[in-house]
């Protein structure tokens, strides 16, 4: 929903629609004849407006800086290329396709089986109408090696086990036609293929006996044997079963299975095939001789002798062509025009497709949604084919070390490959390439024992199990009503905003960079791995906590916990420099051709020459004062540093010099201490320092309840925008306790002013703080993920005249200020705190800590980072517009203009069924019916009584308030109070409620008898008594109290 204003911003033109081909060849053969020296900012704009791009001179000097890199105010042709393919890429949904999350994205989830032999088959059982209690719809079974079988719930707790080893004495009578040692299992007899016949709630499998055994397993723990079929020809290797219905509607099933010499035989049965093995006791028993001449009534067998020239590894069949694929490996031979995967008609059984590889085939699988056929096999090669082209395939993926065991295909647009050294490769079928390796089934089960994996399609998962069961999630969807998505695979780190591109900056803890074009909700560009270090061999990702602009905002500079710095291009996301210092960054500062980098120990500081070509590896070190690491910096305009560290002394240094000028703790901050110089890095007792150093009987008077000992320092921001004043507090200081120090910079004996509790909630901490330009707001997010907006524009600020502070403006802006009937805890906790004035608090991230904030005051939005791995954006008044990276549907933005009046808000789906009521308010916009028809009368009153600048008058329900139509303010209060209040369904009703009470809640309890309200006594009206009676009418009237009173004496 883009504003008028919003879709003029987006037509400044782009280079790639006003250059041409042949107009690129002209700039570069005009700037090839001037060499070096490039065109001048003017020529360039005449060179544009030739070819009809126009610009006005805000946008054109921003073209100029995205172009010129190396800041000479000449564009050459490289600089010119580059941003003109930049451009491109920025505009290209290509961004869009890549995802930071990876396919496997979370550690596998490892449960004991408790079998007492290794897994060899695993089934879903599909949900099933018929519900009894020996139903096994929608569970997991699992078949072991010697033929037990387990049945799970969609938990993985076990249910139920039905063993198989075993004849029971009371069968042995009843068998027909073989003895019962020919059935009896030998304890040494292996599985080697099971199949489950859902539709019919039987186990088929098959021994290393050469046999064929059918269990039913419709009762509770034991599976009774109800056929067995002996004596074929070689043992039987792999299993495929199909449920289906035929046009006559005489078979219910279709059993396709293969053998170690290649041969493949395919059994239909029919409708009555499980009534009759169920009809009475006795198991029936059969040869492989009579099943082939049909003798068994309910089972048509056919064969297909000789199909591959090795054992059969896999089958599938598919109903609506009605093909068998068979596969099969040719390892006896190393001929590569042997077949290794057979497609065949069963309606004509002649119609045939080979396809032939070196080795054969292992495993396959056919999406019918992509029509691609995709191959595994010993030569550790994946093949993808078009089924109607056998001769070559489509495309040949190579990256596994071993033989690939299983394949499957996700959504159509991911093949996920299995190899023998149990690596997991994720592969995108659209580009093929590889997106990702997953080696953590390595760690789970040793390479001596063979794994099995199945795909569960429903949950989008992947089973591996041997003696133990691992569950992996693929590519796991977002519930939309549990989350809206997340922006990085990690915690957010850091978010920086440039002003120039309009792009935002996010850093994981993963090492990862990723350009947003927040407007627009899409990726531009992305930096994996930006920080790494290598340790015994092998690469591991560098955590970004710091980050800035050059003062251009052309380049960006990032620095990682191990002391790595590095400055990047932002045209094309390319590494200009790299620098280092000793340890660990806490914050970096790109000023007026120098770069501070402060570090645990001391302040650093490089040389901006503008020649990315020259390698620095040591810049100046300032002076060591600290007694501690440092743990946070600010810095005031080019003026002065400050740092703190984790002894609680912090120190005011001098921007231009690098001296230090004033030091001061956190334990007696108006007491002013010694400035020590510190040769080597001092590991002392912080507390010892400060009783040599002060003087005796100081002590730390502070208005803070707290207690002082153990206090740290979590965060500072300096107020630019205020001068220097020994009474301006120019500098804001986060503490450990939840409260926030205000300090001047200014080199006074007491540069402590005052401080004030920022929080609501025991335990809490601020942990990231911002301001706007003009330091009106001040924004504070803390460790419980709640965000305060505190009114400091005369806080703490002597040379600003003062202003009478109009409510109604501030209500109309922030639903927070509206009245409540029962206030909330943070209204609650700032009662008797005067200053500053909290106009704003609502729940931004669920329980998780906010890592920072970023206010763009010209769209008035801002922007949150947390620790639940999301950037979030909000408005001023707190309403939620999105989350970057997420699954929700992005609305345009304008960088340089405020919201739309018809702006669609949400609510986030993490926080709706955790917010409270105060947060609900805020997130809505105060639309609560009942809540802004009070409100509004109560916040007329007081415009009334305290405003005096215009002429608000409310009248009746439905007619409209008089305001000023110049005032964009008054014009949103006149939006709150034409709302219509809610009315009660009858007016009658309206007559009997009773008011609403207003309760004391200054007590630590609530005398709530002090309330309650008593009805008034009214005369009874009593039936007619009998003639005979008293006549009660001439007793006086107990509720009159005037009959009642005596009489005055005359």
């Amino acid at each position: 929903m883009a504003s008028e204003k919003e879709e003029a911003s987006n037509l400044i033109p782009k280079l790639y629609e006003i250059l041409s081909v042949s107009d690129i060849n002209n700039i570069r053969k005009k700037l090839k004849e001037l060499q070096n020296d490039g065109l001048s900012y003017e020529e360039f704009r005449k060179l544009l407006l030739k070819k009809g791009g126009k610009y006005s001179d805000n946008d054109f000097d921003n073209l100029c800086l995205k172009i010129d890199l190396d800041r000479d105010n000449r564009i050459k042709f490289h600089e010119f290329i580059t941003y003109y393919i930049a451009e491109f890429q920025h505009d290209d949904n290509a961004a869009e396709k890549f995802s930071i999350i990876p396919p496997i994205a979370e550690s596998a989830i490892v449960l004991s089986s408790q079998v007492e032999n290794n897994i060899i088959r695993i089934f879903h059982i599909p949900p099933s109408n018929v519900k009894n209690e020996s139903s096994l719809s929608n569970s997991y079974m699992t078949v072991g090696s010697l033929g037990d079988v387990y049945i799970w719930s969609l938990k993985w707790k076990l249910q139920r086990v039905i063993h198989f080893d075993t004849l029971l004495d009371s069968e042995s009578s009843i068998i027909e036609q073989f003895d019962t040692d020919s059935i009896k299992k030998d304890p040494k007899m292996l599985i080697v293929d099971a199949v489950l016949l859902q539709n019919l709630n039987f186990v088929c499998i098959a021994s290393s006996c050469r046999d064929l055994c059918f269990y039913d397993i419709s009762s509770i723990g034991h599976g009774s044997l109800k056929l067995f079929i002996n004596r074929f020809p070689f043992a039987l290797s792999s299993f495929c079963y199909h449920s289906y219905h035929d046009d006559k509607g005489e078979f219910s099933g279709r059993l396709i299975f293969g053998d170690f010499v290649g041969s493949i035989r395919v059994i239909d049965f029919t409708k009555h095939f499980a009534a009759q093995l169920r009809h009475g006791s006795v198991i029936q028993q059969i040869s492989y001789t009579d099943l082939i001449e049909r003798k068994f009534e309910t089972m048509h067998c056919r064969e297909f002798l000789k199909l591959h020239n090795d054992m059969i590894r896999q089958v599938a069949y598919f109903e609506r062509r009605k093909n068998m694929i068979t596969a099969s490996e040719n390892v006896l031979t190393d001929s590569a025009y042997l077949p290794g995967v057979i497609i065949t008609h069963l309606g004509t059984e002649k119609f045939q497709i080979v396809f032939r590889m070196f080795q054969g085939t292992t495993c396959f699988v056919f999406d019918e949604s992509s029509r691609t056929l995709a191959t595994g096999g010993p030569d550790c090669l994946l093949r993808l084919w078009n089924p109607k082209n056998s001769d070559e395939p489509k495309t040949i993926l190579s990256g596994h070390t071993a033989g690939i065991m299983n394949i499957f295909i996700q959504d159509g647009t991911r093949i996920y490959s299995i190899d023998k050294l149990n690596l997991v490769k994720v592969w995108d079928m659209e580009d093929n390439t590889l997106l990702q390796t997953y080696s953590e089934l390595q760690t789970i089960f040793p390479k001596d024992i063979e794994m099995i994996t199945f795909y569960d399609d429903r949950k989008q998962q992947l089973i591996a199990a041997a003696m133990d069961i691992a569950i992996i999630k693929c590519n796991t969807r977002t519930q939309a009503d549990q989350s809206d998505g997340i922006t990085h695979t990690t915690p957010v780190t850091l978010i920086l905003l440039n002003e120039l591109f309009h792009f935002l900056v996010s850093c994981g803890s993963d090492s990862t960079i990723i350009v947003w074009d927040i407007w627009k909700g899409r990726k531009v560009n992305w930096i994996l791995e930006a920080h790494t270090a290598i340790k015994l061999g092998k690469r591991y990702p560098i955590e970004v906590c710091a980050g800035c602009f050059d003062t251009k905002q052309q380049y960006l500079l990032t620095g990682g916990v191990d002391g790595s710095i590095k400055i990047w291009n932002l045209n094309d996301v390319i590494c200009v420099r790299s620098l280092n210092v000793s340890t660990s960054i806490i914050d970096v500062f790109w000023c007026n051709k120098r770069i501070l980098v402060v570090d645990k120990y001391a302040i650093n500081e490089f040389i901006d020459n503008n020649d990315y070509k020259q390698q620095i590896n040591q810049g100046d070190v300032w002076q060591r004062y600290h007694s501690g690491e440092i743990v946070c910096v600010s810095m005031k305009a080019e003026t002065a540093i400050v740092t703190a560290c984790s002894h609680g002394d912090f120190i005011f240094w001098q921007y231009y010099t690098g001296n230090p000028y004033m030091r001061f703790n956190i334990k007696n901050p108006q007491q002013r201490m010694q400035i020590v110089y510190h040769r080597n890095f001092m590991k002392t007792s912080d507390d010892d320092e400060i009783e040599l150093l002060l003087p005796k009987g100081a002590a730390y008077e502070n208005d803070c309840d707290n207690d002082v000992e153990g206090l740290n320092f979590l965060c500072m921001i300096s107020l630019n925008n205020r001068p220097l004043n020994v009474t301006n507090g120019t500098l804001l200081v986060s503490l450990s306790n939840g409260r926030i120090q205000v300090w001047s910079h200014h080199h006074h004996s007491q540069s402590y002013i005052t401080d004030f509790n920022a929080i609501h909630m025991t335990g809490d901490v601020i942990t990231a703080m911002t301001t706007d330009t003009e330091n009106c707001f001040l924004f504070t997010g803390s460790s419980y993920g709640y965000i305060k907006i505190w009114m400091i524009f005369n806080f703490c600020h002597s040379t600003l005249v003062e202003e009478e502070i109009s409510f109604v403006r501030l209500r109309a802006r922030f639903p927070f200020l509206y009245r409540d009937d029962f206030e909330g805890r943070a209204k609650r906790t700032v009662k008797d705190q005067p200053q500053p004035i909290l106009v704003n608090s609502f729940l931004a991230h669920k329980g998780a800590l906010i890592s920072g904030l970023i206010y763009s005051e010209k769209n008035q939005i801002l922007i949150s980072s947390s620790a639940d791995k999301s950037v979030r954006l909000w408005d001023l008044s707190g309403k939620y517009i999105n989350t970057l990276g997420g699954h929700v549907n992005w609305q345009m933005l304008s960088p340089n203009e405020p919201l739309p009046p018809d702006f669609v808000y949400k609510i986030p789906a993490d926080l709706k069924n955790v917010i409270s009521y105060t947060t609900l308010k805020v997130l809505e916009g105060g639309n609560i019916p009942t809540l802004v028809s009070h409100d509004a009368e109560e916040m007329l009153r007081e415009a009334d009584k305290n405003d005096n600048e215009k002429e608000m008058v409310i009248q009746k329900e439905g007619e409209k308030i008089d305001i000023d139509e110049n005032d964009a303010d008054a014009q949103l209060l006149e939006k709150i109070f034409s709302r219509p209040a809610v009315k009660p369904k009858d007016e009658q009703e309206r007559k009997t409620l009773y008011e609403k009470p207003s309760l004391d809640i200054s007590l630590s309890h609530i005398p709530i008898y002090r309330h309650l309200r008593i009805h008034r006594t009214v005369p009874i009206n009593l039936p007619p008594s009998i003639p005979n009676c008293l006549n009660i009418n001439d007793l006086p009237d107990l509720h009159n109290i005037s009959q009642l009173e005596p009489e005055e004496p005359k």
